[in-house]
């Protein structure tokens, strides 16, 4: 009797030829409990720092409830109800993990294999410096892969974007040989300029940073032959302002000048010294940095031209 039949009858007949006896049969079938059957598949794959989840099927002749055990789990895995949920992180390649399917009486077992696909990660900028500050004449160098994380590939591998004199033209020349930035002001233009540096790894996944490179100490002489003919001293434009704003200012000779920034306390924030100024309309850009490189806070500050005996300040405010 298969599964399902409970009973069974037939009928039989001896004889010797002449005479007969019929005798019928009743034949009562006793159930019998079977075990449950797990039907899911013993292979399972996931993906590298994504979402995985599996979850356990089985069959019960009987229809019976029933409940699931899991044990030797990997790490990564967590099991609930008849489901095994987890996040394989980087380096991991394989996980497993055993299942036993219980009708409370019988049970089923299946070990479950788990083969991880590794996905590139691509190379990430960590802790770069959001600007550079030169004086005219001086060259910086960033090593640039100090600044990059890359958890697949090491350095040696990772590839820059190579750019050479961007925005050369009186201002700024940036050169990348190998992991390494070059950076120097050209001509006798000081102001602020935003430059990307892009890396590369070996599976073309890249990453990209924003520096703000700034030229000081660097007075940018306008309207060249022409000579004011008194000591001036200009409002800042634009102002309010955020994040630069530009200082004008006039010599009618050749002196040795002094611009400084205080705050409302009267605490010194920036300072140029510059020997021998030519005569001259000049500007000078202020990126709303203290003399180390921090950026200030939202405020009310002042502006201080000295020149030989002229002096006079104006106000300016940082609105960020």
């Amino acid at each position: 009797p298969t599964e399902g039949i409970t009973s069974g009858s037939f009928r039989v007949i001896a004889s010797d030829g002449s005479l007969f006896d019929t005798l019928d049969v009743s034949i009562t079938v006793a159930a019998v409990n079977d075990a449950p059957v797990i039907t899911s598949s013993a292979t399972a794959t996931g993906t590298e720092d994504v979402a995985f989840s599996y979850t356990v099927t089985a069959t019960d002749a009987e229809n019976d409830a029933l409940t699931y055990t899991f044990s030797a789990l990997s790490s990564w895995l967590s099991a609930s109800g008849a489901d095994v949920t987890g996040t394989p992180t980087e380096g991991e390649t394989s996980g497993s993990f055993r299942v036993i399917a219980s009708d409370g009486t019988l049970k089923d077992t299946l070990d479950v294999t788990v083969t991880v696909a590794t996905v590139n990660d691509p190379p990430l900028f960590v802790d770069f410096p959001d600007s550079v500050i030169l004086d005219f004449g001086e060259i910086d160098t960033l090593i640039l892969s100090e600044f990059v994380l890359d958890v697949d590939d090491p350095d040696s591998l990772l590839e820059w974007e190579q750019w050479v004199c961007v925005g050369a033209v009186d201002f700024l020349c940036v050169e990348v040989r190998s992991d390494t930035a070059f950076i120097y002001p050209v001509g006798d233009y000081s102001g602020v300029s935003n430059f990307e540096f892009v890396v590369f790894d070996t599976s073309a996944a890249s990453d990209t940073v924003t520096v703000v490179i700034y030229i000081k100490n660097v007075v940018g002489i306008v309207n060249e032959g022409l000579i004011p003919q008194e000591f001036s001293l200009s409002n800042n434009y634009p102002n309010p302002f955020n994040p630069q704003t530009m200082i004008s200012y006039g010599l009618p000779q050749q002196s040795d000048l002094t611009l400084i920034i205080y705050n409302l306390m009267g605490q010194e924030i920036m300072r140029w010294d510059e020997q021998n100024s030519q005569a001259g309309f000049y500007q000078k850009i202020w990126n709303g940095r203290n003399k180390f490189g921090v950026p200030v806070v939202s405020g009310v500050y002042f502006y201080r031209i000295i020149a030989g005996d002229f002096v006079q300040t104006r106000k300016m405010v940082l609105l960020k």
